[in-house]
């Protein structure tokens, strides 16, 4: 929000939203390419490439997000940030049907509750007293929906590409060289084309001060931790981690700006933290069923 001028209290240079992408994405590559020379410095082995074919794999994971951040600015315009954030909300559960039908996975009863608890949760974790949250079906709910659609579509891809057996022998580094330099090469070419059509031209990169370094390489680095997650576990673990990052930070910001939460964000934790809880159980009753055939 500070980088991108979405709030008044941003002081900072002026990075537009796809800039912002691009600027995380070039700190992704410049974090995976010093710590690939760190292991080649080590003595251990390195390996980048493993044909065209593998990297291309890359692009579907990279062109379903472009279009995904298209459709959500669009959407955030559209609609009022209560209605926005109870509608991504439904990502929890297009993610796990999208694990059912690419992956295979499969969830138990008690994990298909457990989820839909989770939005819940999250839902009432993320209510503002007095703030209207109007959900008349409308343009914008219905693009929210298709984010959700195309956010659960492109984590599950990039899973499958993650698990794949050309990156078995890659590292979490060489992996996120790969899915950064696509993402690149696509955002490139659409900030381009926004520039032609819209008679802009591109925009300019201000020179980054301390907090905007220290923001992109947040960013840079919950993208490498996000999908290590995802090739360890899958894209619900990661959406789970999501949500618990919504109160983690609420909390902080308790303890840091004196804010005061209101008592739906400890009914949405609770619901939240119960919601975790039943899915691991659930996990474990399939593990258990699994072992015992």
């Amino acid at each position: 929000l500070h980088l991108t001028k979405e709030t008044g209290a941003a002081t900072g240079p002026v990075l537009p939203p796809s800039l912002f992408q691009m600027c995380a994405e070039l700190t992704k590559v410049g974090i995976c390419c010093a710590a690939l020379l760190c292991h080649r410095g080590m003595g251990r082995p390195v390996t980048v490439w493993c044909g065209w074919n593998h990297t291309v794999a890359f692009s579907l994971p990279a062109s379903i997000y472009l279009v995904m951040n298209i459709l959500t600015v669009r959407a955030a315009r559209l609609l009022p940030p209560p209605t926005f954030q109870l509608l991504a909300n439904t990502k929890i559960i297009c993610t796990a049907v999208a694990c059912r039908a690419i992956m295979g996975k499969r969830l138990s009863s008690a994990q298909w509750f457990a989820m839909v608890l989770l939005m819940v949760g999250v839902a009432l974790g993320q209510l503002r007293g007095g703030e209207g949250s109007d959900l008349t079906p409308s343009l914008g709910a219905f693009l929210m929906l298709c984010c959700s659609c195309l956010s659960s579509l492109g984590g599950v891809c990039t899973e499958r590409v993650l698990k794949s057996k050309g990156s078995v022998q890659l590292s979490i580094f060489a992996t996120n060289l790969h899915m950064a330099v696509h993402t690149l090469v696509l955002n490139g070419a659409f900030m381009v084309v926004e520039g032609r059509l819209s008679g802009h031209g591109l925009p300019g990169l201000p020179r980054p001060g301390f907090f905007e370094v220290a923001a992109l390489a947040n960013e840079a680095m919950n993208g490498i931790l996000i999908s290590l997650l995802m090739k360890r576990i899958d894209s619900i673990a990661k959406n789970y981690a999501f949500s618990a990052s919504v109160f983690v930070t609420a909390g902080l910001t308790a303890m840091v700006l004196s804010h005061r939460p209101t008592w739906t964000f400890y009914a949405g934790a609770v619901v939240t933290l119960a919601s975790m809880w039943l899915y691991a159980k659930g996990g474990a009753v399939i593990d258990k069923a699994g072992k015992d055939a």
